[in-house]
Parts: C-alpha cells; structure tokens; sequence
C-alpha cells in the first residue's frame, strides 16, 4: 500500500469540511429567523439532502481514484444522506423553538421517516452482506496454495 502524498489528503480534508460547512450552512439559513423568511426550514433540509448526497458521492470517487481502484459507491451516499437528513429533521422538529412536536404533522412526519430510516439502513447492511457473499462464492475470497486462482475439483475420469 502506497503512501497517500500531502497534497491528496489535503484535497479530500478539503472536500470534507468543504461539505460540512455547506451543510451547517443550510441549517443556519433555514433556523436562523432573519433569513428564516427567505430561506425556509423545508429548503433548509432539501438542500441539506442534496449538499449532502453529492458531496459524499463526490468524496467517494475521490478516495477510489486515490487507491486505484473503480468504484462508486451510492449506497454509501444514499445511506450517510439518510442518516444527516433524520437527524437534522429529527433534531428541528424536537428542540425548534415553536411547539412543532405537538404538531399532528409532524409527529407523522418523524414516526413515517423513521420506518423509512430503519428501512435504508437494513437494506444498506443486507446489501452488502449479500455482496460479500456474492464475492466469497465467486471465489474472489478464496485462493488456492499457490496465491492465485482456487484449485479445479476434480472429476472422476470416465473409463
């Protein structure tokens, strides 16, 4: 494994804070009351999906070309954009300072993104549990004595 030269991790730190201001950003814009007006809380937590979800994808595929190695990982995106998006919807809805938990709405709206929540996350972790298994199978975590391919079985000869 090759040593990752400054200026790499420096471009992805980069990217990372990069990506946690620009959320914080559209938290601030959608909470604060002044831009309250202009910026309301559902653009706030829209646009935190979407900084988000981009930014992740972004850091993904980034860190693949880094190690060499084609992938893009979605999932991974999908599911940390899932969990940022809860929280944050989960902490305005909670501790705003409106009485917005005694809102019928939005009681539904929690309880129903919860279920989804729950949802994303079971099939993030079974997804990849099958993929593994996948890869296990296909006999990309077995090698034979010699490192390379696993051994052929054998087959009894026809005489």
């Amino acid at each position: 494994m090759r040593v990752k030269p400054a200026t790499e991790r420096g471009r992805l730190r980069l990217a990372v804070v990069a990506v946690g201001v620009l959320d914080l950003a559209a938290i601030f814009l959608g909470t604060y009351p002044r831009t309250a007006k202009w910026f309301n809380v559902a653009w706030s937590i829209g646009s935190l999906g979407v900084i988000t979800f981009l930014g992740v994808l972004m850091v993904e595929n980034y860190i693949g070309t880094i190690q060499n190695v084609q992938r893009t990982e979605v999932r991974n995106a999908i599911a940390s954009t899932f969990m940022i998006v809860y929280f944050a919807l989960l902490g305005l809805v909670l501790f705003k300072g409106t009485n917005a938990s005694a809102n019928p709405l939005a009681k539904s709206l929690v309880g129903n993104f919860t279920y989804l929540f729950g949802i994303v996350i079971v099939f993030y972790f079974g997804s990849k549990a099958v993929t593994d298994y996948v890869k296990l199978q296909g006999g990309g975590g077995q090698k034979g004595p010699t490192g390379g391919a696993p051994p052929e079985p054998s087959s009894p000869s026809a005489e």
